[in-house]
């Protein structure tokens, strides 16, 4: 039985309509950020990469991660 959670991922295509879904929810956009380089690449286990994030927050501090990968 799943009692808490802390963080959920989710990868998808079009970032900003499941922000806007999220939102729609009542959970709040807590950042947002564009990545590359050497850190994300090691991070992810790929090259080249450039990945674009936003991290979304319940009322009970539970964060809903949605990844975007553009290369």
């Amino acid at each position: 039985m799943v009692i808490s959670t802390r963080h959920t991922g989710f990868v998808v295509n079009d970032l900003e309509k499941f922000i806007d879904f999220y939102l729609g929810l009542g959970l709040k956009l807590i950042s947002r950020e564009l990545e590359s380089g050497e850190y994300i690449d090691k991070l992810v286990g790929l090259k080249n990469v450039k990945l674009e994030w936003a991290k979304l927050s319940l009322p009970d501090n539970t964060v809903i991660e949605i990844l975007k990968y553009h290369t």
